[in-house]
């Protein structure tokens, strides 16, 4: 007997957001006169990963919930996607000013846009989501199984 997580339905949703937020600011600059904001999309290697991760994300989660052995290799590899995906945030959170264009003589403090910030929570419970898998998972086998 197969025991359907749904809790894989939300990190497939999770996966979701990240892909989406790829699409969305990830900085913000206040320049003179306007503001500009610069999407994932722009990033360069680091929209298409995010791309990558969250579409992996997504799609392992639905596998994990409609073709769920009784061990959780999907569970291991959402944990793997939104491990990394979750240090890219932060490094790019501590980075912004690197969006902005440096051919500019005077460009001022970039600040992280909304994209950049779904990114970085949907990382973080999906992480804790797939450990929650993985940590209850052979749990609740074991009291189906008595």
């Amino acid at each position: 007997m197969a025991l359907r997580t749904p809790l894989y339905l939300i990190l497939a949703a999770l996966g979701a957001v990240i892909f989406v937020a790829t699409f969305l600011p990830w900085a913000t600059v206040d320049s003179i006169g306007s503001d500009v904001s610069v999407a994932g999309t722009e990033a360069g290697g680091w929209g298409a990963a995010a791309i990558i991760a969250g579409a992996a994300i997504a799609v392992i989660g639905v596998i994990g919930y409609f073709w769920n052995p009784f061990s959780d290799p999907e569970a291991l590899l959402i944990a793997g996607f939104s491990l990394a995906t979750l240090i890219a945030a932060i490094a790019k959170l501590g980075d912004t000013a690197s969006f902005v264009d440096p051919a500019d003589e005077f460009f001022p403090d970039a600040g992280a846009g909304i994209g950049l910030w779904l990114i970085l929570f949907a990382a973080i419970v999906a992480l804790c989501g797939a450990a929650w898998i993985v940590v209850s998972r052979p749990k609740a086998e074991s009291r189906l199984g008595d």
